[in-house]
């Protein structure tokens, strides 16, 4: 069983009076300043997917549109709609969510969700089936680590009233805010195979293709940092990490970049493991679905930056990935026809494509021309070196202003830093120029003269 979703459109949520989101079949990176409507963009495709997998669940989790999320604007922001359309077992589906007001109730499109529920039925009985694959939706929020609670939270819980397979879309919305669950499935299949006893094992279930299902995923994405062994601690009751030179050592005592993938990934593929155990060590790369990830670049170093969307496309190799990022280093890893970048204007918003390839090229490249962003930070000293490099183009940099600058560039940057080399190479190929008559026009009379 298949499902993708294909496009959001939104009319008056939140800042968007309107935008329709394209989504890449494989991977979108949504881009944008702060505060412009990355993250409301996650949100809403959360909302919407979740008309499809909360009949699944018999569970309702999401909210859908609340009160908060319809814009306000002085001339009247009109009814919030979020519409979404997504490819259901190979079949285009499409529904809405509409709220007139904040003071008004949400509605939902029935005829159009009928469909999807009728999906969603079937697919709730193939759960009874050893040997039916589910697509997964889940959705880690910027503020996926606040354990418990954190402030605002849009979406419930489904806490314990999920069981068997269906342990896989447990807390889909807010996943990692129960630590405890994924420590309890671990712990439970780590002393199966070690003590081969299986307390709490399903009929069918073989608890070592589990275990490697998600040590493969967290080995394959946390390689770049050597923390690739993820274990049971039994007698500490907790998941440790093993290090080739480091040793082994319990995951909440990593840094916060490294303790922050290694849950995100192990999450995801123990969610794989729990709702498609037949898929076995192949869970995490077979299972479809899709995934969504505010902040993928969450406190990683840029070097790892560089690497985490194709690792995480590499251990996941069939589901779908909804993303956000600040990061240069990110989007020169990704394709441009996976980028979307968001603007806003006085006509509205719009989500729309790079006009150039981001893949391959220099994240300062990525800074300017597609984010906007001048790399070099409008600070004094970067003025204090654009001040002397015009002095040594115009012939000033000799003078008394000249020199001074100069020294307190030196006193900043240091003699040998690669500023000032540059700096050196321009003032040599002026000093060229002056000796050989080339400078202020000189080249071109001799050229005339000829």
């Amino acid at each position: 069983m298949t499902l993708q979703a294909r496009s959001l459109k939104l009319t008056n949520f939140r800042c968007f009076r309107e935008a329709t989101l394209d989504l890449h079949p494989r991977l979108t990176v949504i881009v944008a300043d702060n505060g412009m409507g990355k993250t409301a963009l996650l949100d809403a495709i959360a909302v919407g997917m979740a008309e499809y997998v909360d009949p699944l669940l018999g569970v309702r989790t999401s909210r859908g549109l609340l009160p908060s999320d319809v814009r306000t604007a002085k001339n009247g922001g009109g009814p919030a709609q979020l519409s979404m359309t997504a490819e259901v077992d190979g079949q285009n589906a499409s529904w809405s969510l509409t709220r007139k007001s904040a003071t008004s109730p949400m509605r939902r499109g029935a005829k159009q969700l009928a469909a999807v529920r009728d999906v969603a039925a079937r697919h709730n009985e193939t759960v009874r089936k050893a040997d039916s694959t589910l697509p997964l939706v889940v959705f880690y929020q910027s503020s996926r680590f606040a354990h418990s609670s954190y402030f605002g939270q849009k979406f419930g819980t489904t806490k314990t009233s999920l069981s068997g397979r269906l342990l896989g879309f447990a807390d889909y919305l807010t996943p990692l805010s129960e630590a405890a669950r994924f420590n309890e499935w671990y712990a439970v299949r780590w002393r199966a195979v070690a003590k081969r006893a299986s307390p709490g094992i399903g009929p069918g279930q073989d608890p070592l293709a589990q275990l490697s299902a998600v040590r493969t995923a967290v080995a394959q994405v946390l390689e770049p940092t050597g923390w690739s062994v993820i274990d049971w601690d039994d007698e500490r009751g907790c998941v440790v990490v093993e290090h080739a030179t480091r040793g082994r050592l319990p995951l909440s005592w990593l840094s916060s970049g490294i303790r922050s993938m290694i849950a995100l990934v192990a999450d995801l593929a123990y969610r794989c493991a729990c709702l498609n155990p037949h898929l076995g060590q192949d869970a995490a790369t077979k299972t479809p679905g899709l995934t969504l990830i505010d902040e993928v670049d969450l406190h990683l170093h840029p070097s790892w930056q560089q690497r985490v969307v194709e690792l995480l496309q590499a251990a996941f190799g069939s589901m779908q990935c909804v993303l956000t990022t600040h990061s240069p280093q990110v989007l020169s890893t990704v394709y441009s026809d996976s980028v979307r970048v968001v603007k806003h204007h006085e006509e509205g918003s719009e989500v729309t494509r790079p006009t150039l390839q981001t893949r391959g090229i220099e994240s300062a490249d990525i800074l300017a021309k597609v984010m906007s962003v001048y790399s070099v930070p409008a600070v004094p000293e970067s003025q204090w070196l654009s001040d002397y490099t015009a002095m040594v183009q115009s012939g000033r940099h000799e003078s008394t202003e000249g020199r001074a600058l100069w020294a307190k560039l030196v006193d900043h940057f240091g003699a040998t830093h690669p500023a000032l080399d540059d700096i050196a190479v321009i003032r040599r190929l002026q000093e060229f120029k002056e000796v050989h008559g080339l400078v202020n026009g000189s080249e071109g009379g001799s050229n005339a003269q000829a």
